[in-house]
């Protein structure tokens, strides 16, 4: 599978944390069709010193089971039920500089 450039956006939820949301496509390699349409989102909060982020990372993939030009809408409520759960995993990061 292959995906495209990630395009999303990020809001601030409190004093130190953020949410952010992003989308990309993903295509068949051999086909160059897309098959799915992932979402990301992540819930962060920043330490004190605004050095150390960690927070949770969650990934889904909505399926284009009828072909490229049926693909779920990732935004639509409740969720199509052609929807995979790739992750849910927390993280952290450290700021290099």
């Amino acid at each position: 599978m292959k995906n495209s450039p990630t395009h999303g956006v990020w809001s601030r939820t409190g004093p130190r944390s953020v949410r952010g949301t992003a989308f990309f496509l993903n295509y068949d390699k051999g086909t160059g069709s897309v098959v799915a349409i992932s979402r990301v989102t992540i819930d962060a909060t920043f330490d004190k010193n605004f050095r150390n982020l960690e927070g949770t990372c969650n990934q889904v993939r909505f399926l284009c089971v009828d072909g490229p030009f049926n693909c779920p809408d990732p935004l639509a409520d409740p969720e199509p039920p052609s929807v995979v759960i790739l992750t849910d995993a927390p993280f952290r990061a450290t700021r290099i500089r």
